[in-house]
């Protein structure tokens, strides 16, 4: 993958994604940040008022021009695309984040291919574009990518689980010098995941579930965004006693990676028992469920016909302090639709 060695904490950070202003805030690491980016929803109220101390930058990705006038000195992101060059060679797109004005361009080991693999590694080198890292780490600009979108495929842990959201916090902390706090984060959340294993041995319920990021996806822009087998929603909806109906190994309806597009066939299908609808400021869980209902097709759908939704933030289902609480606030979910019971709600934004 992409290597450094990071010889003092961090002072000008910047974080590209929510779910990693999310982990500093947790850390109480607002001092040693110089902005934050793309926000996707509401930021978590137990970290609010530490948020409001820090400069944002911008509603989406920072631009590279952004970041240079902040002078940040480490960027870390949930996603890939964070670090991509501007415009994405492979792609053609116009998207990205830096450009020649900056650190571009951006080829070479480690930004095209991995020296391990070869220099054609177009299967391994995820994204349709080259990352930018080693050319920020040559310019003493920092960097930290949460590690089920690692670049090299090859380093990604086979399925996302408790311990990769408590391995991201032990190298967060370490970069910053505060072990201390990073453990007492860990246990915060480790309480969280015990108590919805817990809550999920005592109500004994099993619903099967898809959740649903947006529509739209494909080259045709028809297809449906959804959680896939490997990543962090996989690990909250197993950790809140339900089964995604597209991460069960060895199942003709398996996906790979975090997320997949597939086909409202696909998911009609699988006929789940409860629909996870994701809320984000750039796509409301009520736009999913006007669709849903404008159509023949969904509205013949039984899960569509009983309304069954569950509404999750986009902040919630990514990696994040969040998924502890988020487990646990859709095992009381999971409760109420069952039973109609009225559970402890930790208001994870679920």
């Amino acid at each position: 993958g992409v290597k450094q060695t990071f010889t003092e904490p961090p002072e000008r950070a910047v974080t590209m994604n929510q779910g990693m202003t999310e982990f500093l805030l947790a850390m109480g690491l607002e001092g040693s940040m110089a902005g934050t980016a793309y926000i996707d929803d509401e930021i978590w109220p137990r970290y609010e008022k530490a948020y409001k101390k820090v400069t944002v930058l911008a509603e989406k990705y920072a631009t590279d021009a952004q970041l240079m006038e902040v002078d940040a000195d480490f960027i870390t992101a949930n996603y890939g695309s964070a670090f991509s060059e501007k415009p994405r060679r492979r792609s053609g797109s116009d998207s990205g984040v830096f450009t020649n004005k900056t650190v571009g361009p951006c080829d070479g080991e480690g930004s095209d291919y991995f020296a391990i693999y070869g220099t054609t590694n177009e299967t391994n080198m995820a994204g349709s574009y080259g990352t930018c890292r080693p050319q920020l780490h040559a310019e003493g600009i920092g960097t930290w990518l949460e590690t089920t979108y690692c670049e090299d495929k090859g380093l990604r842990p086979e399925v996302a689980t408790e311990q990769t959201v408590y391995d991201a916090i032990k190298e967060i902390g370490a970069i910053f010098n505060v072990n201390d706090v990073a453990k007492m984060l860990i246990d915060q959340i480790e309480a969280d995941f015990d108590a919805a294993q817990t809550a999920v041995k005592n109500t004994g319920h099993a619903l099967t579930a898809i959740l649903l990021d947006y529509i739209g996806c494909g080259d045709d822009g028809k297809g449906y965004f959804v959680g896939a087998g490997e990543g962090s929603v996989n690990m909250i909806l197993e950790s809140a006693g339900m089964t995604n109906l597209f991460g069960v190994k060895d199942s003709e309806s398996f996906k790979e990676l975090s997320y997949a597009c597939v086909t409202a066939d696909e998911i009609i299908a699988l006929n789940p028992d409860v629909l996870l609808l994701i809320e984000a400021d750039w796509d409301k869980a009520l736009n999913k469920i006007d669709h849903l209902h404008n159509s023949s097709a969904w509205c013949a759908a039984p899960f569509v016909q009983r309304a069954d939704y569950i509404k999750i933030p986009f902040s919630a289902s990514a990696l994040s302090p969040r998924n502890g609480a988020a487990a646990v606030d859709l095992v009381s979910v999971a409760t109420h639709l069952l039973t109609g019971a009225t559970t402890i709600n930790l208001k994870s934004g679920v």
